[in-house]
């Protein structure tokens, strides 16, 4: 058993050959504006495939066994394409939408240090959002939305939206998806 172990660790990669994301890649060719009421949205086909997409990615991310994940990492960053293309908002109301989903989300950005894979991972996924949101702010989609969003999810406006005057995007991700 042992053997089996030492060979599947020897065949990941070590920390430092893990790759950063190029972001811009990620970026999608079209992008949904934010949709007040995503969650409900069940007519449209495009939008209830956006909605099993972003559920497959916090499945398959919130995975704790890390050959496991690993096993699902090419798949998930396919997926993650995909659902660039939905407003961060959007996306982050569908996180904290459910207790379920909640729980999801923790054991994706609650991971901290029991294996260094697992913390690397959820930095570029931090790193991708950050990008998103700056990139959805230089076309003033974010403020125009907060109210709607806070009252959503709960968070503070007056906090959010100085991280965003400020450009603390990073901060603001953080707030969202690691202060609960």
């Amino acid at each position: 058993m042992f053997a089996a172990l030492e060979s599947l660790r020897s065949s990941l990669p070590s920390l430092p050959t893990l790759p950063d994301f190029n972001l811009s890649s990620f970026k999608s060719e079209e992008e949904i504006p934010y949709i007040n009421d995503f969650e409900g949205i069940t007519e449209d086909k495009k939008m209830v495939e956006k909605k099993e997409i972003l559920e497959k990615l916090l499945d398959n991310l919130s995975i704790e066994a890390f050959p496991t994940f690993i096993l699902y990492a090419a798949n998930n960053i396919i997926l993650g394409k995909q659902a660039n293309s939905i407003h961060p908002f959007n996306t982050f109301e569908f996180f904290l939408s459910t207790e379920v989903r909640i729980e999801k989300t923790k054991k994706i950005y609650h991971k901290t240090g029991i294996q260094l894979g697992f913390e690397h991972f959820k930095t570029q996924s931090i790193k991708g959002f950050v990008y998103f949101l700056e990139e959805r702010h230089k076309k003033n989609e974010l403020l125009p939305n907060l109210d709607k969003f806070c009252k959503k999810t709960r968070k503070d406006k007056a906090l959010l939206q100085s991280f965003i005057e400020d450009n603390k995007f990073e901060e603001f991700v953080k707030e969202i998806l690691m202060n609960f």
